[in-house]
């Protein structure tokens, strides 16, 4: 899961550096767990982890099943217990060859009754929750299976994409 609090302030607008949400960027780990402050009209943009090439050093190569997220918005309370269902879907990431993006522009007032309303001084928590393949198992008879267990799908979280069993053949000795 993927953690992310936004705190909004002051009245001076501008446009913030993009985030690839996906759980190897570094600013998950140097915010630390607090707040990042925003000013009132804001505008953020959250980027789908997808397949192409972006500057995030990986330390192995990723499972294109690993790159299917849902972000929302929570209050305190659904972010602690990591809980999106009366959360609001700010962005739907189900396609990792296609790039994909949302904007948030923070504002107490939009046109659009879907998108997300900002009040000034008060905290917003953006999280994913979704489920996650463990490891294959031993082939057998042919067969590999895996479990959507490493975390199971939870609270408003999508299960695991791809297949649970996939054919495998075992080398003679």
């Amino acid at each position: 899961m993927v953690l992310f609090c936004l705190l909004v302030t002051g009245t001076v607008a501008e446009i913030l550096p993009s985030i690839l949400w996906n759980p190897e960027n570094p600013l998950f780990k140097n915010l630390g767990g607090t707040a990042r402050k925003v000013n009132a009209f804001d505008k953020l943009s959250i980027i789908c982890p997808n397949l192409v090439e972006y500057p995030i050093k990986r330390s192995s190569s990723y499972s294109k099943d690993l790159l299917y997220e849902n972000v929302f918005m929570v209050d305190k309370k659904g972010y602690d217990s990591c809980n999106a269902t009366q959360g609001h879907s700010i962005l739907i990431c189900n396609d990792p060859v296609t790039y994909s993006y949302a904007t948030i522009v923070f504002q107490r007032i939009t046109a659009d009754i879907n998108d997300p309303k900002f009040e000034q001084g008060k905290e917003y928590y953006f999280i994913i929750i979704h489920g996650g393949w463990s490891d294959w198992s031993e082939c057998k008879d042919g067969l590999q299976t895996r479990q959507c267990n490493n975390p199971a799908s939870a609270n408003g979280g999508l299960a695991c994409v791809g297949q649970d069993r996939r054919m495998c053949t075992t080398k003679a000795s």
